[in-house]
């Protein structure tokens, strides 16, 4: 694969460096036209700490991507990403629906796309009436952040 992302590097003022990353981009239309240049993919950082808080949301992000891919590629991820999270059933209801989940990926996504009040209630019922010990349960209550009422 061709290398599409560079480190650049620029002086600031002083003493001080910026640096980001920009991607390649190469773009043709079906009439022969082309477009190449470069893309900022990060803002212009002074400081490490600063650069790396960037690569890092844009792993994140690359992550979740990939993660969501599975189910173009995986037979039964596809089943597991199309369960629908309906707030108006029941906890037990969602907690029945969310333990047939085998990827752990969908479930923090599907459990952390609820409202805030309705995953504090989820997580109350599974806490209290789940098998937290194996399968889903488990992943559940290794995950679960209370203070934030997420699966992280």
């Amino acid at each position: 694969m061709k290398e599409r992302l560079k480190l650049e590097e620029e002086k600031a003022t002083g003493d001080q460096h910026q640096v980001s990353v920009t991607a390649a981009i190469d773009i043709a239309d079906h009439e022969g036209s082309r477009i190449t240049g470069q893309v900022l993919l990060t803002e212009k950082c002074l400081s490490y700490k600063e650069f790396e808080e960037q690569i890092l949301q844009i792993k994140e992000q690359l992550d979740t991507i990939l993660d969501k891919s599975r189910q173009i590629f995986e037979p039964g991820v596809r089943k597991d990403y199309n369960l629908e999270f309906n707030e108006n059933l029941t906890d037990e209801e969602l907690w029945n629906i969310m333990s047939q989940i085998k990827d752990a990926g969908i479930l923090l996504e599907k459990f952390n796309g609820m409202s805030y009040e309705k995953r504090i209630e989820v997580a109350d019922y599974i806490l209290s009436h789940a098998t937290i010990f194996s399968g889903a349960g488990s992943v559940f209550s290794e995950r679960y952040n209370s203070e934030k009422g997420i699966l992280e």
